[in-house]
């Protein structure tokens, strides 16, 4: 999946990808079915690198039977420091009946909430300067 970053890389874009990785289309979200288990993830990329509407609210519903994950480059309701790129609210992602959200943008660990969860994982490269050293963080 392409987040803000990606969408405005050159180097991203001429990138030959291994043949197993599947990237989210930008146009509209999508759903990958894993081959011999029971989950179904959806997302869809960044098309530019400045997404201000909600892409979460055009996700598919929940696909019966699986266990859902829900991908999304997202600020989320807002974060301090981060950019207002494809904001959501936990209602949204909620209605959606997806077991977990893995949420990126922000590049610190955050659970927003737990049933279902709806996680930012983090970054453990410490992307910013002015972080602590994720490596000293408890996990």
């Amino acid at each position: 999946m392409a987040g803000n970053h990606d969408a405005a890389s050159t180097i991203t874009k001429s990138l030959r990808l291994p043949d197993n990785v599947r990237v989210f289309p930008s146009d509209r979200p999508a759903t990958l079915r894993l081959d011999g288990m029971d989950v179904a993830v959806h997302g869809q990329s960044f098309g530019t690198p400045a997404v201000k509407t909600d892409l979460a609210r055009s996700y598919p519903p929940a696909v019966p039977g699986c266990f859902n994950v829900g991908l999304l480059h997202t600020c989320a309701t807002g974060r301090e420091g981060h950019e207002p790129y494809a904001p959501c609210t936990l209602e949204t992602l909620r209605e959606k009946g997806y077991d977990y959200w893995a949420l990126g943008h922000v590049h610190r660990r955050e659970v927003l909430l737990e049933d279902p969860a709806v996680v930012f994982a983090g970054n453990t490269q410490g992307r910013h300067a002015a972080r602590p050293d994720p490596r000293a963080a408890s996990w």
